[in-house]
């Protein structure tokens, strides 16, 4: 029921070249690559090495599910009594916990599990309660575990950015489109006002009145609550891997959405480079775009960015996944030292070739190739992997030439 990042501190000599200052990282800045639990094979550790921890990534054991998931409120509590394990034995070694991926997929939607598929109903249920749990975990911490442990607490969120597709109303609905899909997340945590969105919940409230509901699909955070939850955080995780473009739409589908809910429609362009898979297409500009919204609304937190990857095919000469992040990570560089976003972390997604959710094994984002048909599982390191190396030991974005001079095929 985790997910563990591993985060490298390089503490290998600088070397500088000839790169621009906006290629470059800070001394202090970590890089990492991320993992399942089930995939670590020791070495955890090992050489600076060290350990973030996600405590639940849709992972929920099947008896919580069966009472209801995250749409129970009583799995906030369980949450709880897990966290409060986690901590007790892994503490010592553990200074970096990430309590939870913050999604709701599978309860708005068909194509995760749980496969709930209740759209504007279920995933703001779920959110809410996530929100308890999390909150609920992190005061844990600081009750009983933060004066001798002396670790740092955050929460992943998934942070695409929103374009929009014209200057017109478009605009406008890219910003519903954020404060609908990041906002009601961060807001109850990030914002000094802790509670959701002002928008967002006078959009769902009116609109479920609309429709003969008698109270708002959205639930509603007491005041008791919005305290409880509001600045339960040492550091905001961001996953970030492509961008959406965003149509104002008032019409909608008869069915109840959030994007219904925001009078909004979201579509990716036919132009926008290409991956291995249908949902992520490659626009460098939306990590610097999402980090800048980040620091300007929610009053400069620190920031991890908790996962960034590119799928393809399996190649070991992945030279589009090296492509892809360089191009990110530049943004990234010009993020921390334009904008002075206090991006403390990048993460790579992932280590191995791991298994997708409902893509199982043909989505693969590793930097490292894994042979299923070899009873050991043979591990080879892809182009990416060396690449990856230099980032980290040079601390620089290298440039993808770099690493495939050898290669006999014209790149």
């Amino acid at each position: 029921m985790k997910t563990i990042l591993i985060v490298s501190i390089c503490c290998s000599v600088i070397v500088l070249r000839t790169s621009t200052a906006k290629e470059e990282f800070p001394k202090d800045f970590l890089f990492g690559i991320a993992s399942s639990a089930y995939q670590i094979e020791g070495g955890y550790n090992a050489d600076g090495i060290e350990p973030m921890v996600t405590l639940y990534h849709n992972d929920l054991p099947m008896p919580l599910q069966e009472i209801g998931g995250w749409t129970n409120p009583y799995t906030a509590y369980y949450f709880e009594d897990y966290a409060r394990y986690m901590f007790s034995y892994f503490g010592d070694r553990v200074k970096y916990w990430i309590t939870m991926e913050m999604s709701s997929n599978g309860y708005g939607d068909d194509k995760y599990p749980p496969f709930i598929n209740q759209p504007g109903i279920a995933n703001y249920i779920c959110q809410h309660v996530m929100l308890l749990a999390h909150a609920k975990a992190y005061h844990l911490y600081d009750a009983e575990f933060r004066k001798n442990q002396q670790g740092k607490i955050g929460v992943a969120v998934d942070a695409t950015w929103y374009i929009p597709a014209t200057l017109s109303k478009d605009v406008e609905a890219a910003e519903r489109a954020r404060e609908f899909k990041i906002g009601s997340i961060m807001n109850p945590i990030f914002h000094t006002d802790g509670n959701y969105p002002a928008l967002v919940k006078e959009m769902v409230d009116n609109r479920s009145i609309s429709e003969g509901y008698l109270q708002s699909r959205m639930p509603t955070l007491t005041f008791q609550e919005a305290d409880y939850i509001q600045g339960t955080y040492d550091f905001a995780g961001l996953n970030i891997f492509t961008s959406y473009r965003v149509k104002h739409d008032a019409k909608g589908t008869a069915n109840t959405t959030l994007e219904k809910d925001a009078n909004i429609t979201l579509h990716q362009d036919t132009e926008w480079e290409k991956s291995g898979s249908d949902w992520l297409r490659v626009v460098p500009i939306g990590v610097r775009r999402v980090l800048k919204w980040v620091k300007d609304k929610y009053d400069d937190p620190e920031i991890f960015i908790t996962e960034n990857g590119f799928p393809d095919k399996g190649e070991i000469n992945d030279v589009k996944r090296i492509q892809y992040l360089q191009k990110y990570l530049k943004e990234v560089s010009i993020s921390i030292q334009e904008d002075g976003v206090k991006l403390k972390g990048y993460t790579v997604w992932s280590f191995l070739d791991s298994f997708q959710w409902t893509e199982g094994y043909r989505e693969k984002f590793g930097l490292y190739h894994v042979n299923f048909s070899d009873k050991n599982r043979k591990r080879t390191p892809k182009l990416s992997a060396t690449w990856y190396k230099k980032v980290i030991k040079e601390r620089r974005v290298v440039d993808w030439k770099e690493v495939t001079s050898n290669l006999e095929e014209d790149l």
